[in-house]
C-alpha cells in the first residue's frame, strides 16, 4: 500500500512538471533509488548555481535602483536579500513536507531534492522576469 501511494504520489509530481523541465529530467534512466537520489541532488545543485547567478545580477541591478533612488528611498537590495533569505527557507521547509509522504523510505532524498529543483527553477524564472523589465 505504501509503495502504491508513493507511486501516485510522484505520478502526480511528474504530471505538474511544466514541458521544458520535463524534457530536461535526466535520473530517469538511473538503475537503482541511490543513484536516482545522486542525480536528483545533482539536478538541484545545478539549478541552483543558475538561480546565484540570476540572483547575483538581480542585486546588481537592485543596487542601480537604489542609486537612483537615494539615500532616503532607497532599500530594494536589503528587501532582495531579505526576501531570498525567506524564499529559501520556504523551499527547503516546504520539500521537506513534501518528503514526508514517504518519510523515511529511501525515495525521501528524490522527492526532496526534485522539489527544490522545480521551486528553483521557478524562482530562477521569477527573478529573470524582473531583470527584464528592468534591462
Amino acid at each position: 500500500m505504501r509503495f502504491l501511494s508513493a507511486f501516485i504520489f510522484l505520478a502526480g509530481i511528474f504530471a505538474s512538471v511544466n514541458a521544458p523541465m520535463a524534457q530536461n529530467y535526466i535520473c530517469q534512466d538511473k538503475e537503482t533509488q541511490e543513484k536516482v537520489n545522486a542525480c536528483m541532488l545533482g539536478y538541484f545543485q545545478t539549478q541552483d548555481q543558475k538561480l546565484n547567478g540570476v540572483f547575483k545580477r538581480t542585486i546588481a541591478m537592485l543596487k542601480i535602483t537604489d542609486r537612483e533612488l537615494g539615500p532616503k528611498r532607497k532599500g530594494a537590495v536589503k528587501r532582495m536579500q531579505q526576501a531570498q533569505e525567506y524564499w529559501v527557507s520556504f523551499r527547503d521547509k516546504n520539500c521537506e513536507a513534501e518528503g514526508f509522504q514517504v518519510r523515511g523510505g529511501r525515495m525521501e532524498p528524490q522527492i526532496y531534492n526534485f522539489c527544490r529543483a522545480n521551486l528553483t527553477s521557478t524562482r530562477i524564472k521569477n527573478l529573470e522576469h524582473l531583470l527584464d523589465g528592468n534591462e
